[in-house]
Parts: C-alpha cells; structure tokens; sequence
C-alpha cells in the first residue's frame, strides 16, 4: 500500500513511534494533506520544549505564529497599546487548540525574546503593557486548548518571569480538569515585590485545583517556600490546611513525587502534614524525591509504609534535633531498586546509616557520595548483592578501602567522581589493587575528575587486562578544556594493543566529556591520535551522559527521575 494513503489510525501509530525524533514527525507533514493534518497536533503539542532544545533561535518565530491565532478583539487592542502587529493575517490551523504541555518557565521566555526582536512603533513597551502581552497569549492558550495532560509554573531555569492570575482564566475549569503532569515551584520569600507576587498568582491557581477537584495527577513537582500564608487555606472554623497535602489526598492513582524545601527554612509542620497525605497514595506511589526536607520521626514512620516503592532519592536533606537513635529507621524496610542518597551531611553519621540500610537485596543501582565509611562498606559486603549500577565519591584513601566491591558479583556500571583530595593519598600500587578488584562483569567504567591523571588511568587499565575484564564502555569526564590532553588517548590505545588477537578487549565505545565546552572532539585532539582512536574504537564520541552526576544531583531543576543511571532496572 502507497503510505501516503495510509488511514489515520496507521499514521498515529508512526507519529507516536517517532514521538521523540522531531525532525522526522516534522517531515510527515510534508507528505501529503492527510499526513498534515494528522501530524500538526503532534508537532504543536509542547513546542516550547522542542525550541528551549535549540537557545530558543526560533522563539520569535513561534510567538509570531501564535499572535496570528490570536482573535481580532485581541489583536486590536495590542496594536492600539503601542504592539507592531498584523490585525489581517491568520494562521493554518488552530494552534493553541493542539497545547498538552505549558512550561510557564518556558513560555516565558519565548517572549522576552520576540520582546528583544521585535519592534514597536513606541521606543520602549512598558511592563504593564508586557504584562497585557503575556495575560492575552495565556488566556488564548486555557480557552482555546483541549485539556492539558502536563503544567509547570515557578521554575527559574531561563530566568525570572512575572506570570498572569490564572485563576481569573474562564476556560481554567476545562484546561485542568484532566491534569496529570503538575510542577509548582514557589518563589524564596526574599521580600522582593516581584516573587511575591508570583508566589500570590501561583497560590490562587493552587486553590482552584482543589476547587476543581483534580484528581488525575500522577505526578506532583512541588517545591516550597518560607511564607505560611501563602501554603495554607482556612475552612469556615479557621483550620489550617497545607493546599499541597490537600492535593495529594484528592488524587486516584499518584505515582511520581518530588518534594523539594529550603534547608534554612525548618519547616517539619509542612513536611509531616505531606507525608500524612502521602499514606492515602502508598499502593499506588513508585517514585519519590526529598530535597531539603527535615526528617522527624513521623516522616521516618510513613517513609516505610510506601511498599511499591521503586526509586528513591534522598538530597541535601537534614534532621530533627529531637530525632533519638531509637527512632531510627530499621534496616530492609524497603523492597527499592533505585535508591540516591547525596549531601545529607545535616544528618549525624549514624542516621545517613541508617537511611542506606534501607534498601532491602532487590536494590539495583546505588548513588551516593557517603561512602567512605566503615558501617557503609558493611552494607554493601552483604546487604545489595544484586547492584548492578553504582555511582559513588571517592574521598582521600578512599580506593584503599574498596575491598568490598569485589562482592558486587552482578555490577556492570560503576561511576566514580573522584575527589581532588584523593592525590594525596593515591599511589600507582593503590589504583592497580583496586583495578584486580573490580569484578569481572563490569562493562562500563566511567571516571569523572581530571585528576585522574594519564598515568593513573595506564595502571587501573593494566590491571583489567590482568584481570581479564571485558570493558564495552569506558568514560572521562574532565571540569576544564586544559586539564585534557592526547596522553590518555595513547593510555588507551596502550590498553587497547595489550590482547590484540584475542577477544579480551571489546571495548566499544569512548566517551570524553570536556564540562560545558562545545568544541568538537578535532578541535581538542589532534588528528593523528584522532585518526588513530576512531580505527581502534567504533564509537568514539564527546557526548558523556555521565559526566557532573554530583552536580547534576544537586541542583533544583532536575527534570526527570532515573538521572542516575542509563540502565532500566
């Protein structure tokens, strides 16, 4: 059969297959009028994510696009505020109709640059008449689109943006009510005019979810703030309740939540009142991510009860004076496969402890960078026999200590970030003991710090090809252009030439990660040992997914859960 006379149902099936390939879904529009139509409320279901992916150069482009969809009513008041408009000309299609997901971040940010772009037959456009612009795009998007499955507001990714009360949108009702994707993200409390604000519009947004009852949210994105009054609601006896808990217990079936606090903020009474939530979702609950949340004992209870748990994550979190060993969460309480465990240095040693004990064997990729300890090292000897992904931090002697690895019979990743203090403690015979440990079903090595130097490197790959491991992936991550030269090439290429007729080394692919730096992998290495790389290795790329995992952990605007690791488990 000719493609382009497939029926529709045949075409959505190939679009949703190309869901994440843009360019190709793109090019299924240029196949004939049924294609088109069936293709364009795909492609301009999220465009404001497809064009953050390329410095948002076509923004002004996409705003323009939306102007022309926007009424006649509304055109003419925007040209005669001052806007440089065409009141004529209209779109293709409808659209804002086609909208499933609104990053405010996002959205934004698109237009402060068509702002920058455009001009106006004023010198200046002043931020009340900014703020008419914004109010008149967003109300076009909640009347005009069918039921949005995803919603982000407060995120400071690109920036800090005023946002319109949504809650005086006539179409709100309708846009939300199917809602399954929700990240509110309040501002810090710093008393500037502009955050309060926000924070107010996000607030009344917030009540109309519960007013609306919306209960289709399997993924809540919440982070926090330090002012009460703009968390809580009052019933007709003057009750508090935390609009966020509230939430919670409305919802069906959630499975994904991120809670994300200020550390200087020590705010147990909104933590706690959220877990008391979370116990009416503990069926249903797979993933959960604390950031800067105080732990008390009433958290540390409900913390065990979540028995479908999958993947936890646990980050720069801290606990309550009041909390007693006694208190303590017991070991194997948790049937988890993906645990992260990072900079909870506000906890004492003996609750970081604690908090890895849980885990039961059915965990299958570790993250941490509390390692370097000795009760730590006697959960991984016999407690996680089935780790296949580990990501760790290695401190001072750390290497010295890292007999236990031996035992992780099933490891197949390991990722190391190794710290700057470490050289004064490494020596050649150091890195070549650890090397013989490593077991033998490691597959992907990857090491990030450029204090790895090439020698270093030469002794760790010697002891591999000692130990007959058969690498397929091997990883450098290095912070600074200067800190990289072609000497761990030749490293390589030396390990590389060690069993060249046997099948020991299979090594698959290279991956040489340079911090931000955009140079090309010829514009870093000469084109000899370049030349000479790419004959010995068949995949040999700058791409490094695993390079700042520390960092990448650590800030605010992670995006998706199961960062950690590139393997499903």
């Amino acid at each position: 059969m000719n493609s382009s006379f497939l029926i529709s149902d045949c075409i959505i099936q190939i679009i949703k297959y190309l869901e994440n390939d843009v360019k190709s879904i793109y090019c299924c529009i240029l196949v004939n009028k049924a294609w088109s139509y069936t293709t364009i409320p795909y492609l301009w279901r999220n465009p404001f994510e497809i064009i953050s992916n390329e410095n948002f150069s076509k923004a002004p482009r996409l705003i323009q696009t939306y102007i022309l969809c926007l009424s006649e009513t509304d055109k003419l008041h925007l040209i005669y505020e001052g806007f440089n408009i065409s009141k004529t000309g209209s779109a293709f299609f409808d659209y804002p109709s086609y909208i499933k997901e609104i990053n405010c971040n996002l959205v934004n940010k698109s237009i402060s640059t068509w702002f920058k772009k455009t001009y106006f037959e004023h010198e200046s456009i002043n931020e009340e008449k900014e703020n008419l612009f914004i109010w008149k795009l967003y109300d076009m998007f909640f009347s005009r689109c069918n039921r949005l499955f995803s919603f982000k507001i407060g995120l400071k990714k690109y920036g800090s943006f005023n946002y319109p009360n949504f809650s005086s949108f006539f179409g709100l009702r309708q846009t939300i009510t199917d809602l399954q994707h929700l990240a509110i993200y309040f501002r810090p409390s710093d008393n500037e005019q502009i955050n309060e604000q926000i924070n107010e519009h996000i607030s009344k947004f917030f009540k109309k979810l519960l007013t609306f009852q919306c209960h289709n949210i399997y993924f809540i994105d919440y982070k926090s703030c330090a002012n009460r009054d703009i968390l809580v609601y009052y019933d007709e006896k003057n009750i508090a309740y935390f609009k966020i808990s509230e939430l919670i217990k409305l919802q069906h079936g959630l499975r994904l939540f991120r809670y994300l606090d200020d550390t200087s903020v020590l705010n147990f009474e909104e933590a706690s009142s959220i877990f008391g939530a979370l116990k009416n979702q503990i069926k249903s609950l797979t993933h959960l991510e604390l950031r800067g949340i105080g732990f008390n004992d009433k958290i540390i209870q409900c913390l065990k009860l979540f028995e479908n748990l999958k993947f936890l994550i646990i980050i720069n979190c801290y606990q309550d004076k009041l909390l007693t060993e006694d208190l303590f969460p017991e070991p194997e309480q948790l049937s988890i496969a993906k645990f992260v465990f990072l900079n909870n240095r506000h906890m004492n040693e003996n609750l970081q402890v604690a908090f890895l004990k849980l885990p039961n064997y059915n965990l299958k990729s570790l993250t941490t960078d509390f390692i370097d300890n000795k009760k730590v090292r006697d959960i991984l000897n016999y407690q996680f026999p089935n780790i296949i992904y580990l990501s760790t931090r290695i401190e001072k002697n750390g290497f010295v200590h890292m007999n236990w690895i031996s035992n992780l019979t099933k490891l197949s990743h390991l990722v190391l970030d190794v710290s700057f203090n470490v050289l004064g403690y490494l020596t050649y015979s150091h890195i070549y003991n650890f090397g013989l440990l490593l077991p033998s079903s490691l597959k992907v090595l990857h090491i990030d710090n450029e204090h790895f130097s090439p020698h270093i490197l030469g002794n760790l790959l010697k002891a591999c090809v000692e130990k007959k491991l058969s690498l397929e992936i091997l990883g450098l991550h290095f912070d600074y252009r200067s800190r990289i030269n072609e000497l761990y090439l030749y490293t390589i290429l030396e390990y590389l030439s060690k069993s060249p007729d046997d099948d020991l080394i299979k090594l698959k692919e290279l991956r040489i990660g340079v911090g931000l730096n955009k140079e090309s992998l010829e514009d870093i290495f000469p084109d000899k040992i370049l030349k000479i790389v790419k004959k010995n290795v068949p995949v040999f790329t700058k791409k490094n997914e695993y390079g700042y995992w520390y960092s990448n952990w650590i800030r605010d605007d992670c995006n998706k859960f199961g960062q950690d690791s590139l393997i499903d488990v």
